[in-house]
């Protein structure tokens, strides 16, 4: 059915809107209208834009305006913008707002993340900023987290960890060196719990390079065994050298090093 509906779309996007219309309502109805408007988003995103428009307000409607605006802002960043300063005030306008930033920052995430400054600050400013952060993550991680690093406040700790989301596991060497550079706040504490988490079972090694920067002590404790548990796998011997040097309270660190040698 994929196939069917991807060419169709292609071909003719209005006679496979009105086919998608009329199925019953359910999964596949759904799916058939995600397919066609994703395509019709990169052929006219305007006129995606005012079908959206006329669709009941949910998430069917919010997912359509947000591809709307992605597209549009990739191909024409000035009209996109033009556009949201119209929209009123609610949840249409967010979604807008995130496709558009996200769109922006396909091909010039500088611009976008100075579009995003001009935003008021609040829910929809750190949203829009972790979209950006997303795009711009995968193409200039440092720069990225260079402007991650000057949000504050609630913006800045959701900044941090769509960093970290992003960079950790592409790069777990130079995230962690950036992460051991923040400044002691929390913010940095949920970026180090976040990449601790994320990064233990595949690179226990890089992981134990932050733990120690943990300032909750039990879950400092927790992470390292997680860490040493993990590390023994692939290089028992480097988990136990390190294991000696943490701060895991001694007689823990026996219990660990005899486990699995009675």
């Amino acid at each position: 059915m994929r196939n069917f509906v991807e060419q169709w779309a292609e071909a003719d996007t209005a006679a496979a809107l009105a086919w998608a219309e009329k199925l019953p309502e359910g999964k596949t109805r759904q799916y058939a209208l995600n397919e066609v408007c994703e395509r019709w988003a990169r052929q006219d995103p305007k006129a995606l834009m005012a079908y959206a428009q006329t669709l009941p307000p949910g998430r069917q409607q919010n997912s359509f305006i947000e591809q709307s605006a992605r597209e549009w802002a990739e191909s024409d960043p000035a009209a996109a913008q033009a556009m949201i300063e119209r929209l009123p005030e609610g949840d249409s306008k967010d979604s807008f707002l995130w496709g558009l930033v996200s769109g922006m920052a396909v091909n010039d995430p500088a611009s976008a993340a100075s579009y995003v400054a001009t935003l008021p600050e609040g829910k929809a400013q750190n949203s829009a900023a972790a979209s950006v952060i997303r795009q711009w993550t995968s193409t200039d991680p440092a720069a990225a987290s260079q402007w991650a690093a000057g949000f504050k406040g609630e913006a800045r700790e959701q900044a941090l960890n769509t960093v970290i989301k992003g960079w950790g596991s592409n790069d777990p060497e130079a995230s962690a060196r950036w992460l051991s550079e923040l400044p002691n706040e929390a913010a940095k504490q949920a970026a180090i719990n976040t990449y601790v988490g994320r990064l233990t079972d595949e690179y226990p090694n890089y992981a134990a390079t932050v733990v120690e920067g943990m300032t909750d002590e039990s879950q400092r404790h927790a992470s390292i065994n997680r860490i040493f548990e993990a590390w023994k796998r692939s290089d028992p011997g480097a988990a136990e050298q390190w294991l000696g040097t943490t701060s895991l309270p001694k007689e823990q660190i026996r219990g660990l090093l005899g486990k699995g040698k009675d």
